[in-house]
């Protein structure tokens, strides 16, 4: 095996542990801190594996997350929208880029919208994308390490807004 995917894929199991523990904190700054570092291992990842508008992607997702912890600017949003856009025109078009392109357009939105629901939504359909996009180019590692994040994701989502709203009993005890 090359030395290079050996340690392309350790950087997406990192990148895994990473993923699982962002959408378990409940502070949506902490959410996007974790997430950066996530994809910008995912970045490094996709260029040892010569997937390189997939790297681009991660690294304009990576600090997409560490400016969206600070701001909602639509204008900032619209910086990365063009930006992801003018990366995905710049390089050589394939399914596979345009899967991540889109992905990547997709959790931009999220990153910015002020409702930590419609975040985690927006994440989970991108999400999605990004699964298929690892699936065509044979990166079975970030295939998990996608798929551990929308699991932690969807986890995430019932614990903060669905079991959150469970009905109570008199007791205090949630309604069975």
């Amino acid at each position: 095996m090359k030395l290079y995917f050996i340690l392309a894929q350790g950087l997406a199991a990192v990148s895994f542990l990473l993923d699982l523990a962002s959408f378990q904190i409940r502070r949506k700054e902490l959410v996007l801190a974790a997430l950066s570092a996530s994809t910008c291992l995912l970045a490094a990842q996709y260029a040892l594996l010569d997937a390189w508008a997939s790297a681009a992607m991660m690294l304009l997702a990576s600090l997409r997350f560490l400016v969206s912890s600070v701001t909602r600017s639509p204008r900032v949003e619209q910086i990365f929208l063009f930006t992801a856009t003018a990366v995905f025109v710049a390089l050589p078009l394939s399914s596979a880029s345009c899967l991540a392109w889109l992905g990547n357009c997709i959790q931009t939105h999220a990153a910015f919208n002020a409702s930590d629901r419609r975040m985690r939504l927006q994440m989970m359909l991108g999400s999605g994308l990004w699964i298929a996009h690892n699936v065509h180019i044979d990166a079975w590692v970030s295939v998990l390490a996608e798929a551990g994040f929308l699991l932690s994701n969807c986890v995430g989502y019932y614990r903060f807004h669905m079991a959150a709203r469970a009905p109570e009993t008199t007791s205090g005890a949630p309604a069975t």
